[in-house]
């Protein structure tokens, strides 16, 4: 999962504790959200162009990479002024080139599709990609951060068309709603999205999670203050209130629902700040905790990170409170690797041979962007002639094939990164 400006942790960190009772500052004068609004499936578009656009066989460099799991290969495309989305489990790349136009390459053929285009204020700052659909998000304002007004499209790969699944409700005033940014979650022909269905006198927020045929436009309810649902192997995850915890705490809990019934996957509930799944019954979470500083006024915001397998949980990173206010954040898990953001730097961790890796070496390079999925590792970093000029800038993109890893400890090197 890779976005601008960090906006889905921003909306996600919104979204759970203020649906979960919270009592947040908004805009005045909010109405509950139309339900009508999200079931619109506007602006049918077709014919996209294809071309063998800028991610062409020239630019794409196939060469090795030394790290613990040993010398393997690694794809190297040029990605100056590109925002990597997500990766296909058959190798089709989802980005938004500099003039904010959606591409889909595919690294096989090296073919490039352009799916959409925006115009003015509006970016695409998330985005999902399958064999049969793209999904993304478009923030309508000039800053993502601030303005939670946002629609949600859906590309049928199939029959070349585009329709809107999701828009911004607006309250009485003509100002968005605030907490109504969702992050879609696909699996094969269904989306999970969330909704603020309504604002109380206290401002507190109610949440409804539902699941949304791409191919219907049915709409299924899941359930009510389960916020941020995302596909499991025979489940949805999602974050709700711990009932058990002090109320003032806000701590929220992940938990899995089949059906009716629901199971809390943690032991204890925690300020959770993001999370991911790896599509199965795994969870990789971040966690907020408060510690006093150095003076009675100063308080520190530590963010650790935890991975949950088999349902024991691991406190795999624990943020030391030495003023560096890096922390943990930008959980991304599959099968495989589980990848995170430590400061600038993207850290991966071979969940099969135990080990950690640093992709960006170096005390200058930093990542803008990485996500992982059972076939593929990406992540964008700086070029060496980048970190030689001291351009504070990332241009490329490293692409490593899941298959060419290592399957047993003895052909790794070098010791884990901290």
């Amino acid at each position: 999962m890779v976005n601008k400006a960090g906006c889905f942790f921003a909306a996600c960190l919104l979204l759970i504790l203020s649906g979960c009772g919270r009592k947040v500052e908004t805009p005045s004068s909010r109405t509950p959200v139309s339900s009508a609004i999200l079931g619109e499936a506007l602006s049918s578009q077709s014919n996209p162009q294809s071309s063998q656009g800028p991610l062409s066989t020239e630019e794409e460099v196939e060469e090795t990479i030394q790290s613990v799991w040993g010398n393997i290969p690694v794809i190297n495309l040029n990605f100056y002024d590109k925002l990597c989305l997500s990766i296909s489990e058959t190798g089709d790349l989802l980005y938004v080139d500099p003039n904010e136009t959606l591409v889909v390459h595919n690294l096989n053929t090296g073919k490039e599709t352009h799916i959409a285009s925006t115009k003015g204020p509006t970016n695409i700052t998330y985005g999902c990609i399958n064999d049969n659909w793209v999904v993304w998000k478009q923030n309508l304002g000039e800053d993502s951060m601030a303005d939670p007004n946002c629609e949600i499209y859906a590309y049928n790969r199939k029959s070349n068309k585009t329709n809107r699944i999701f828009k911004t409700a607006m309250d009485q005033n003509g100002n968005p709603i605030s907490g109504n940014q969702p992050t879609p979650s696909l699996k094969d022909d269904r989306v999970l999205l969330d909704q603020v269905t309504q604002v109380d006198a206290d401002k507190n927020y109610m949440i409804e999670s539902y699941e949304y045929n791409l191919k219907t436009g049915h709409k299924k309810t899941i359930a009510q203050q389960f916020a941020v649902p995302k596909f499991g192997e025979n489940g949805v995850f999602g974050l709700c209130k711990d009932e058990s915890s002090n109320p003032e705490l806000n701590y929220s809990i992940i938990i899995k629902r089949k059906g009716n019934q629901k199971k809390p996957c943690m032991k204890q509930g925690a300020r959770i700040y993001d999370y991911a799944t790896d599509g199965c019954d795994s969870v990789m979470y971040v966690s907020q905790t408060f510690q006093k500083g150095a003076s009675p006024k100063e308080t520190l915001l530590l963010m650790d990170l935890h991975l949950i397998e088999n349902g024991v949980e691991t406190l795999v990173r624990k943020e030391k409170p030495d003023y560096s206010n890096m922390g943990y954040s930008w959980p991304c898990l599959s099968k495989r690797i589980a990848l995170w953001r430590y400061g600038q730097k993207a850290i991966a961790f071979d969940r099969l041979l135990r080990r950690t890796v640093d992709l960006s070496p170096g005390e200058i390079d930093f990542t803008s962007g990485f996500f992982t999925n059972n076939h593929y590792l990406c992540w964008s970093h700086m070029s060496r002639e980048s970190i030689q000029a001291d351009k504070d800038e990332t241009d490329l993109l490293s692409i490593i094939r899941i298959d060419d890893l290592p399957q047993n400890v003895e052909h790794t090197v070098l010791e884990e990164a901290p």
